[in-house]
């Protein structure tokens, strides 16, 4: 009898397990009922309706929400987080369930009842598992949480009941990780102060997974460098029935997009750029486009300036290939003009340098071949240089402190008594 042992006995205590553990993926469907919460609170009708069956027959031994009705709403993720929300153990007879009993399940697991709406039968009746299949799911969950404790509890039943077990609850593991993700990509966002990010891929085991379905708190990643991207290493916390549990988590973190101007066509040295020639793409940064080579991101930036270098067909524009429109040209006769006060003065120089718009080039005359500094302002002109100089505060004028004889002698000879002497001491 002890071969039977993993049937009626497995199934005995696979169950107490489930009611014991009955709490351990609130956790993840208090997700869900944020999930619907935030659609109430934006003052819009209930988003998910959950039309009842007049009878169910679980599959397995655990009897959830898309064994006894249909899970209607637009929202695939939350349509798949739903139809898994464990309702009670598969009972052994026939157990009668009311809408009230179901909404009251789901309330039990942090569901906001007032964006659901249930329709169909007012109730529905709950058949036992159509087959004596309870060892091996129900001990599949468990080797998940504990390989051990499921391993040896399958020695003593007599059997193997975990080599042919199918992964148990894929939808609510793949849930677990797909939150697990925005969790941690929430946090590297907060960390870079970057407004995206590109993919987050957490290299999660499956040990990790299973034991953040028993979290009793939100999880929290802490740890990782600047700049943020490529390979991190954060620190995954939670509080679980046991205690609180710290583990590493390797993670790879891509660059978002950015808008980049792009060479259309090729597009040869020394030409002014038009609207044909780039457009914008969005584009992962390129980690040798840096400092003296930063990339273009608007077409304003690019337009109307002059290639220093040939750019090719699809090539990102940096700040290399363009330059300001030479507008003196060395060997050129430009007019350079000087102002001093009202005076204008115009004369011609010969350009010994290229210049941009704004740029110091030196020029010489043509008579005395005098050389000196100007600033290109226009197509073959530009003004006369002449650096700012300090204004000089002018100091107060000082004199040296009066000695206090000299004072006193000043004033007898204001008042004419040039024979003062001082009154003799008493006693004298």
């Amino acid at each position: 009898m002890r071969g039977a042992g993993c049937g009626e006995q497995g199934h005995t205590e696979a169950r107490v397990v489930l009611r014991k553990g009955w709490c351990r993926t609130r956790w993840m469907f208090g997700v869900v009922a944020a999930t619907i919460v935030s659609s109430s609170a934006s003052g819009r009708a209930a988003s998910v309706e959950v039309r009842l069956r007049e009878q169910a027959t679980p599959a397995t031994s655990v009897v959830r929400l898309a064994d006894v009705g249909d899970i209607v709403t637009a929202d695939a993720s939350q349509r798949a987080v739903l139809a898994a929300v464990p309702l009670m153990p598969a009972p052994a007879t026939t157990r009668h369930l009311r809408e009230r009993e179901v909404a009251d399940m789901l309330a039990a697991h942090g569901v906001d009842l007032s964006a659901v709406r249930f329709t169909g039968a007012p109730g529905v009746a709950v058949l036992p598992t159509a087959r004596k299949q309870s060892v091996v799911q129900p001990i599949a969950a468990v080797s998940e949480l504990d390989p051990s404790r499921s391993h040896r509890e399958a020695i003593l039943n007599g059997s193997s009941c975990t080599s042919t077990a199918p992964p148990a609850d894929e939808v609510l593991v793949a849930d677990i990780r797909q939150r697990l993700v925005q969790v941690a990509t929430d946090y590297l966002k907060q960390q870079s102060g970057k407004e995206a990010l590109g993919q987050v891929d957490l290299k999660l085991t499956d040990a990790q997974v299973a034991e953040v379905a028993e979290a009793i708190s939100l999880p929290t990643f802490s740890g990782g460098a600047s700049p943020w991207t490529g390979r991190q290493r954060l620190t995954l916390s939670f509080v679980t029935p046991k205690g609180t549990s710290q583990s590493l988590v390797p993670v790879e973190v891509a660059q978002a997009a950015e808008p980049h101007v792009v060479a259309r066509r090729a597009v040869p040295r020394g030409v002014i750029v038009t609207a044909a020639d780039v457009e914008v793409r969005s584009l992962v940064p390129d980690p040798r486009h840096n400092g003296p080579q930063a990339p273009f991101r608007a077409l304003e930036e690019v337009i109307g300036k002059e290639t220093r270098q040939p750019l090719e067909a699809d090539q990102t524009v940096t700040t290399n290939h363009i330059q300001s429109p030479t507008l003196v040209k060395r060997g050129e006769s430009i007019t350079v003009t000087s102002q001093a006060g009202g005076i204008r003065v115009r004369t011609n120089a010969k350009a010994l340098q290229d210049g941009a718009l704004g740029e110091l080039v030196r020029v010489e005359t043509p008579e005395n071949k005098q050389q000196f500094d100007v600033r290109v302002v226009a197509m073959r002109e530009a003004a006369v240089y002449s650096p700012a100089t300090p204004a000089v505060t002018k100091q107060p004028r000082t004199f040296p402190t009066p000695v206090a004889s000299n004072v006193r002698l000043a004033e007898e000879r204001g008042s004419g008594r040039g024979n003062w002497k001082p009154a003799p001491a008493k006693g004298e």
